[in-house]
């Protein structure tokens, strides 16, 4: 039995932000989730005919928001990178990251090698500014709403999503 941990996938959060108020930022709501949470998903392998095995952080968060919010940003800018609170569980079995696309290009490596830390892999925030009427429901967004982070109900939004929230406020206030 392989007692290794699991592989830590990284990821890319969005400040889906109102182009007429930087203060209103849209929170989603999952079918996965049972609180509000950010828009934003894991970072994905690419074709291995690529040199680049994973999307980059942008291309990630540029297709998290198409397919979950049905729409392109005005702009997308990066934020800051922080070690992960996560939502859910990020981590993939190292015999399941084997068997992916980019197991190809790592198979000289020992799954010793291949084990990244449990905790901390790696967030990547980005505010994206979008016209409020070009979003829609998908299939991955049940509903969606901005809040004004200056004041919203705490009790309806992850706990890591309303810490990631404070940050922004915090670069708000700055």
């Amino acid at each position: 039995m392989n007692d290794l941990p699991h592989i830590s996938v990284a990821t890319a959060t969005l400040f889906v932000v109102d182009t007429k108020d930087h203060h209103r930022v849209l929170l989603t709501q999952t079918r996965k989730h049972r609180h509000l949470i950010l828009p934003g998903g894991k970072i994905e392998l690419q074709d291995c005919s690529s040199d680049d095995v994973l999307e980059s952080a942008m291309q990630a968060a540029v297709r998290e928001l198409q397919e979950e919010l049905g729409c392109t940003a005005e702009t997308l800018t990066y934020f800051k990178t922080i070690a992960a609170l996560a939502t859910e569980p990020r981590e993939m079995p190292v015999s399941t990251f084997r068997d992916t696309l980019a197991a190809k290009h790592l198979e000289h490596f020992s799954d010793e090698q291949l084990v990244l830390a449990h905790y901390g892999s790696p967030d990547y925030l980005f505010i994206a500014r979008v016209e409020a009427a070009l979003l829609q429901t998908t299939d991955e967004v049940e509903a969606f709403e901005f809040i004004d982070i200056r004041s919203y109900d705490s009790e309806k939004v992850d706990a890591a999503h309303r810490a990631y929230l404070a940050l922004y406020r915090e670069f708000l206030d700055t």
